[in-house]
C-alpha cells in the first residue's frame, strides 16, 4: 500500500504552494517511538519501507516534482504516523503528528490503498495527505536604539557622581 504526501502554504492570493524541504519521519505508533524505516529512491519523490536501518525522512518537494507530491510505498495495512522534524525555511514545525490509516477495498476486481485521517473515516477514500504550513509569527526584535540611549544617560550619570565626589572629597579635605 502506499499514500502520497502534499505538503503545503497558502501565497498572498490564497493559492495553493507546494513547500519544499520539510522533513518527516515515519512511525508505527503515536508515541512515535517505533519507526518505520524508509529510503528514498533516485527519483527523488518516491520512498519505499525497508527492513534495514538504512533509514532517511521523507522530504517534500516543490511544484516542479512530481507536482509537489511525495510517494510511500511498500507499507501493509495499519496507521502510521507522521511527525514533521523540520519545517522549510520561515515556517513552523507541525505541532500535531498526523496520523494516515492505510487499507485495501475490493472494487471490481481492482484493489486499492485508501487512507483515513480520522476515526470516523472522514477522509475515507481520499489518496492524497495534505498537510499545511504556515509562516511563524515574527517576535519583536529587542534592544535597539532605545536601550542604547538608556546605557549612554546611565553612564554619563555614573561619571558625573563620580565626579561630584571626587570634588566634595577635595572640597571638604581642604577645610
Amino acid at each position: 500500500l502506499k499514500f502520497n504526501l502534499f505538503k503545503y502554504t497558502k501565497d498572498s492570493e490564497e493559492k495553493t504552494v507546494a513547500l519544499a524541504g520539510a522533513k518527516f519521519a515515519l512511525y508505527a505508533d503515536e508515541a512515535c517511538t517505533q519507526r518505520v524505516y524508509v529510503v528514498a529512491n533516485k527519483d527523488g519523490y518516491t520512498y519505499t519501507k525497508t527492513t534495514g536501518e538504512n533509514n532517511v525522512d521523507i522530504v517534500s518537494v516543490d511544484a516542479t516534482v512530481n507536482k509537489g507530491n511525495v510517494v510511500v510505498n511498500g507499507l501493509d495495512d495499519g496507521t502510521y504516523y507522521l511527525k514533521e522534524t523540520k519545517a522549510p525555511v520561515g515556517y513552523n514545525l507541525q505541532p500535531k503528528v498526523i496520523s494516515v490509516t492505510l487499507y485495501q477495498t475490493e472494487n471490481n476486481s481492482t484493489t486499492t490503498s485508501l487512507y483515513q485521517t480520522n476515526a470516523d473515516k472522514s477522509t475515507a477514500g481520499v489518496t492524497l495527505v495534505e498537510v499545511l504550513n504556515q509562516t511563524g509569527s515574527v517576535l519583536p526584535s529587542t534592544g535597539g536604539i532605545g536601550t542604547t540611549i538608556f546605557y549612554l544617560v546611565g553612564g554619563v550619570l555614573i561619571v558625573a557622581a563620580g565626579a561630584y565626589f571626587i570634588l566634595k572629597r577635595k572640597s571638604s579635605s581642604m577645610n
